[in-house]
């Protein structure tokens, strides 16, 4: 059934709804074998839920981030690069949907970063390669701090000194 024949005030519960599904599936193509028409399943019901919730929505980059994964896991399968290009933008969409202190924000960065990097292996182009690898100041400050890891913090200038028992002498 398109979205469209649905009433528009029940498109968010629905999406909501079928996220731990959709969550099953993405695992399930992820960890197994699988036949392509699951990869489609995933790709097509990770599409409608990222469409279907409002602008803002607390689950929304976490959608279009598992769109990005379901599209890189199909083009895996199938070589169609448009999947590859559609995962990249879907995983730059939830980094733009999401706010720095998102507390799946690193984990976004991963995927985006997966993505340009497996682009970059199959075209060559080094503008991938470059956006594949977020500066690490970016990719550590993304990782919230309830984790336990330590965020990093500027080192103070030390003059560079010979270490003892090295050099002339």
């Amino acid at each position: 059934m398109p979205d469209s024949d649905l009433p528009k005030p029940l498109l968010a519960p629905l999406a909501e709804a079928a996220i731990p599904a959709a969550r099953n599936l993405l695992t399930h193509t992820l960890r197994t074998v699988v036949d392509p028409a699951l990869l489609t399943l995933s790709v097509t019901l990770w599409r409608r839920i990222a469409r279907s919730l409002p602008a803002g929505h607390s689950d929304g980059a976490e959608a279009l981030s598992s769109l990005g994964i379901a599209l890189r896991r199909r083009f895996e399968h199938a070589g169609d690069l448009e999947d590859l290009d559609d995962s990249v933008q879907a995983g730059r969409a939830a980094l733009r949907n999401s706010p720095d202190d998102h507390p799946h924000r690193a984990t976004f960065l991963s995927n985006v970063g997966t993505s340009f990097q497996v682009r970059y292996e199959h075209t060559g182009d080094l503008g991938d390669a470059r956006a594949s690898t977020p500066t690490p100041g970016r990719a550590l400050t993304a990782v919230p701090s309830w984790t336990g890891w330590s965020r990093p913090t500027p080192l103070p200038s030390v003059p560079c000194a010979t270490p003892v028992g090295v050099g002339p002498g």
